[in-house]
């Protein structure tokens, strides 16, 4: 015989309850945890992964123009004879002498804070300070970057020439020393600088041509050396050679020159960023930001000071003096910086760039220290 309870379940004890609900808290919890470990997880890799991708894209930017930095056609870029205006109001041997194939300025704030040795706390904010910087005559920062470079990083300049363009010319020519209008195959921005060359000489200056007309004609109008508008002027001297076309020699060519300022500066979002800014027609062109995430940029320059192509120390841009002609390579240091704070707890990094020590302030950035050496084709061996 079955016997059957008179009483069925009618529900849960304040007892089963308060355990059910516990347990649930705690499974919650748990997933809530698991969650939050997770996505502090993914952004952790998801900065480190960025940081060690923009590290790698501007040390590759920064070595495709050093490498080639100091090309002057067939003619090496320290006997290219500069009939530029040294002495015109915006003139700068840093940013126009294609002698100088590399330099920059070096932040030296109130003396040498970031010489190597030294050590420097990392900053978030311009100087409008120009004398903080110092070239290798100790000239301050070129004043178009004012208020543009963060305190205590360097700022890099490349010099070297573009693909050469022909002349127009069916017929023997001479170039007489004293010529100033140069007939050309590819037009030619005005303002633009350049250099005419062949193997036994070479001469730099600005492109003064008028705006040409639009649409623009065939041929192009030619390269003019008189009658500049703006800086850098030319100085009217006879050229240091009589080119000649078609003669049996050498030919002579022209080519755009390309200068290139790099420097860390504020992007968007407050973000540090590595910045280049064109100075190839005199006056700068609008900076295009390169790199997020670069929180500061410094510089070494190996000098050759015994005629053998191999440097025989590292200086800071300051420091070059005299040798600033003999650059072969150059050091470059950067701290790369997270965009969003993902360390778990607040630090102090301290890292070293180009023989600095570079220490942070307390936050929770994620940071990464970069460097490499790049040699000079056209100067080294």
């Amino acid at each position: 015989m079955i016997l059957y309870s008179k009483h069925k379940q009618a529900g849960l004890t304040l007892l089963e309850l308060l355990i059910s609900m516990t347990v649930g808290v705690m499974l919650i919890t748990g997933i809530i945890q698991l969650m939050a470990n997770n996505k502090q997880n993914y952004l952790f890799q998801r900065e480190l992964a960025r940081m060690q991708e923009n590290g790698r894209y501007a040390l590759t930017v920064l070595r495709q123009d050093i490498q080639m930095a100091g090309i002057a056609g067939c003619s090496a870029s320290s006997q290219v004879n500069n009939l530029l205006d040294t002495s015109a109001a915006g003139y700068s041997d840093t940013l126009y002498n294609l002698g100088q194939a590399v330099g920059g300025w070096e932040y030296t704030g109130s003396g040498t804070e970031t010489a190597p040795g030294n050590a420097f706390v990392l900053s978030s904010s311009v100087s409008s300070v120009l004398s903080k910087w110092k070239d290798a005559s100790s000239a301050d920062l070129d004043s178009t970057l004012q208020n543009k470079v963060v305190k205590g990083t360097d700022v890099l300049v490349v010099k070297s020439t573009e693909p050469a363009i022909d002349f127009i010319s069916t017929v023997p020519v001479t170039f007489p020393i004293n010529a100033t209008s140069f007939s050309i195959s590819t037009h030619i921005e005005p303002g633009k600088i350049v250099v005419i060359s062949s193997c036994s000489s070479a001469d730099l200056f600005r492109n003064c041509a008028p705006l040409p007309p639009s649409p623009l004609p065939s041929p192009p109008p030619p390269v003019k050396r008189i009658s500049c508008v703006g800086t850098p002027d030319n100085n009217i001297v006879n050229l240091s050679y009589p080119y000649e076309l078609l003669k049996g020699n050498e030919d002579a060519t022209i080519a755009p020159v390309s200068i290139n300022s790099y420097y860390v500066g504020i992007g968007q979002n407050n973000a540090p960023t590595l910045y280049r800014k064109d100075y190839s027609e005199g006056a700068p062109l609008n900076a295009v930001p390169l790199v997020e995430g670069v929180e500061s940029m410094q510089v070494l320059y190996g000098i050759d000071t015994s005629g053998n192509s191999v440097p025989n120390q590292y200086v800071t841009a300051a420091a070059l003096g005299a040798n600033a002609d003999n650059v072969v390579s150059v050091r470059i240091s950067l701290i790369l910086r997270s965009l969003e704070e993902v360390e778990e707890v607040v630090n102090n990094d301290s890292l070293i760039a180009a023989e600095t020590t570079l220490n942070s302030v307390s936050d929770r950035y994620l940071r990464k220290a970069v460097s490499t050496t790049i040699q000079l084709r056209n100067r080294g061996i």
